[in-house]
């Protein structure tokens, strides 16, 4: 299921990617939390944990994960979906992981991840799903209202030592992102 949204390409994550991935996660990190995560926790990820952790949940069945860029060799985004973890029982999936570096933005991408995420959840039999985004990034509340997310609730996630406000953003419906 490879497909192309404007200039984006976007395609199933393999096991080769894990690397890319942890890379792109942490980036995607640095780039979306500076000014809201200290600079020092932010400084402290660690591309080869990160490594071994998108390994074992590119090849665990439990997880969809996919990557998209320009093309095949400029990869510059990656998500993640599952069934439901971390967000409100009202929610049968969850869309766990969404980073697009500023690279990679504008050109359709954060939105074909958002579609392929809702699609493998609709393969699963979810029909609906939610996500936790800090209170604090203003950008991608706006980029997952713009896509007909509602807000569902909050919390706090712990890094560290540092808690973060949390908006959980909901689609009692997923296949509006279809």
């Amino acid at each position: 299921m490879t497909s192309t949204m404007a200039r984006a390409m976007i395609r199933p994550a393999r096991a080769d990617d894990a690397k890319t991935i942890a890379w792109l996660h942490v980036e995607g990190w640095r780039e979306t939390y500076a000014g809201i995560i200290p600079d020092d926790v932010l400084a402290g990820l660690d591309i080869a944990e990160k490594t071994r952790m998108w390994a074992q949940s590119v090849a665990s069945p439990e997880l969809d994960v996919f990557v998209g860029g320009a093309a095949e060799d400029a990869l510059t985004g990656f998500a993640c979906s599952r069934a439901r973890v971390n967000v409100p029982d009202a929610f049968e999936g969850e869309f766990s992981a969404i980073y697009v570096l500023k690279a990679g933005q504008g050109v359709g991408l954060g939105r074909g991840l958002m579609r392929a995420m809702a699609r493998a959840l609709g393969d699963r039999g979810f029909r609906s799903a939610a996500l936790r985004v800090a209170r604090d990034n203003a950008p991608a509340r706006a980029f997952y209202a713009h896509l007909g997310g509602v807000e569902a609730g909050g919390g706090t996630h712990q890094v560290g030592a540092i808690s973060i406000d949390e908006v959980i953003f909901g689609w009692p419906d997923v296949s509006v992102l279809l």
